[in-house]
């Protein structure tokens, strides 16, 4: 498993994360359904596929099972799995430097509301 979109780019964009997500599906030849049900989470399914659609970034608290989904989609190397919740860590602390920056995190419609 080729693991250097994360090792060798700087912090993924919200638009990188899920791409890369859905190579290494490919690469496994799995479906999301088939990921979600390779890491027997009940319930998890709808987390799982907001991460492959980009609706979402896996929060602190599902790491665990970021980890988990890890190796259903091939990525077989502990240290590259431990590696990529460090990116995710990278990547949201860019965002939070962005927004507070000045950067309206709800873009310009809110800022022109009273």
């Amino acid at each position: 498993m080729d693991p250097t979109p994360f090792l060798s780019q700087p912090p993924l964009s919200r638009a990188e994360f899920p791409a890369d997500l859905t190579r290494l599906c490919e690469k496994a030849d799995l479906t999301v359904r088939a990921v979600a049900a390779g890491v027997d989470a009940p319930g998890a399914h709808s987390a799982i596929g907001g991460w492959f659609a980009g609706q979402n970034l896996p929060s602190m608290g599902s790491l665990p099972l970021f980890r988990r989904v890890l190796p259903v989609c091939g990525v077989t190397d502990a240290a590259e799995i431990e590696r990529r919740p460090e990116r995710l860590a990278e990547l949201r602390r860019s965002r939070l430097l962005r927004v507070a920056g000045g950067a309206s995190p709800y873009g310009d419609s809110r800022a022109s509301r009273p």
